[in-house]
């Protein structure tokens, strides 16, 4: 079942990425989904989409010209370097 999941996600990757649920995802998951090298999505949406998952995360406002220098260090620190 898991297979098959990860297959249907890969194949169409926007019913998860444009999921109101795909804030919550553990970082485990989005590491396996991004190894796997074999979304079928523009790698700028990717991106996006990891950008709004980790601002979720840090719980830190998606207009980056209100960031604090505190801001950005916790979304590089906690989130960016995960996915590199």
């Amino acid at each position: 079942m898991w297979n098959f999941c990860l297959e249907k996600i890969c194949e169409v990757p926007k019913i998860l990425f444009n999921s109101d649920k795909f804030i919550n995802l553990k970082a485990l998951f989005l590491e396996l989904l991004l190894k796997g090298d074999d979304l079928y999505m523009d790698e700028i949406e990717i991106w996006e989409s990891l950008l709004k998952w980790c601002f979720t995360q840090q719980n830190v406002n998606n207009d980056q010209t209100n960031w604090s220098k505190d801001d950005i260090t916790k979304v590089r620190d906690h989130c960016i370097d995960l996915f590199l």
